[in-house]
């Protein structure tokens, strides 16, 4: 099975999102933009294990309480075959004290962790080339200037996989926070 760990951003939120990843869309030549129901913030990224058990344990192990996040800036991460778009998040001590409790925990069951820095974001689109006309400027300043948040009481274990030619992530186990 494919697996991360995220925490799933909220149905009001992401229809206000999806306005922006189509107009992100719609300025672009090219590229992937995530499905408004697969709309998350990737916590610890697994990849293809067996061992579902032992990521739930890692997850178990989380001590942390309720917490709200703010977006942030427009940002983006160069590729060669086109760009990665996102929001990040404005800094939260506990958002990264949860990353780090569950990269430890994974990695003293075995799992191999990512050895780049944890940048938490909600991607908008990938490969994106944008148009030569877009106003990527603007359209960053709009939505700094939207003060998006969220509350976050749960992390989520979740699956990947392609049903019908479609990404779908699904939810298959997830912890509440204090």
């Amino acid at each position: 099975m494919r697996l991360f760990i995220s925490v799933n951003i909220e149905e009001k939120l992401r229809e206000t999102l999806l306005e922006k990843i189509e107009a992100l869309r719609e300025n672009s030549r090219k590229g992937r933009f995530p499905l408004q129901e697969n709309m998350h913030i990737t916590l610890v990224f697994i990849g293809e294990t067996d061992d579902v058990d032992a990521v739930k344990q890692a997850m178990d192990g989380i001590s942390a309480q309720q917490f709200g996040m703010k977006f942030g800036q427009v940002g983006k991460f160069k590729r060669r075959e086109g760009d990665i778009y996102f929001i990040g998040l404005k800094r939260n001590r506990i958002l990264h004290s949860v990353y780090e409790q569950l990269s430890k925990a994974l990695a003293e069951k075995g799992f191999r962790m990512e050895e780049r820095g944890f940048t938490p974001h909600l991607t908008l689109g990938r490969n994106v080339v944008l148009k030569d006309d877009f106003d990527i400027g603007g359209y960053s300043a709009g939505i700094a200037d939207m003060d998006l948040k969220m509350k976050v009481e749960k992390i989520s274990l979740m699956k990947s996989e392609r049903i019908e030619g479609k990404l779908t992530y699904t939810e298959i186990y997830h912890v509440p926070l204090k």
